[in-house]
């Protein structure tokens, strides 16, 4: 999906408020995987693991939004380098 929305950014040829279906798609996905895998583990870990269980996977997730975070400014900075707009943030990695 990640790479649906990063053509369409290149080439805009779905370039209307029928797109924001597919973000709460994906959003609602994995708004329920998140919710899935913490109701998992604190239903299947042993009382005496899970606390610390619970704390691992959070620090993961944070980890997780960070990266994410990190890796779309680079993805942004090369859609405004392909379409010609300045002031990203980053410089794109592929020139």
């Amino acid at each position: 999906l990640l790479w649906f929305f990063i053509v369409n950014a290149m080439f805009m040829y779905w370039y209307n408020y029928g797109l924001l279906v597919l973000c709460f798609g994906s959003g609602l996905l994995g708004g329920g995987v998140y919710v899935n895998a913490f109701t998992l583990m604190s239903r299947d870990l042993p009382p005496k693991n899970r606390e610390i269980g619970l704390s691992i996977a959070t620090v993961a997730d944070t980890v997780g939004i960070i990266l994410a975070d990190i890796s779309g400014m680079y993805i942004q900075a090369c859609l405004y380098e392909y379409h010609g707009i300045p002031g990203a943030v980053a410089q794109c990695f592929l020139s």
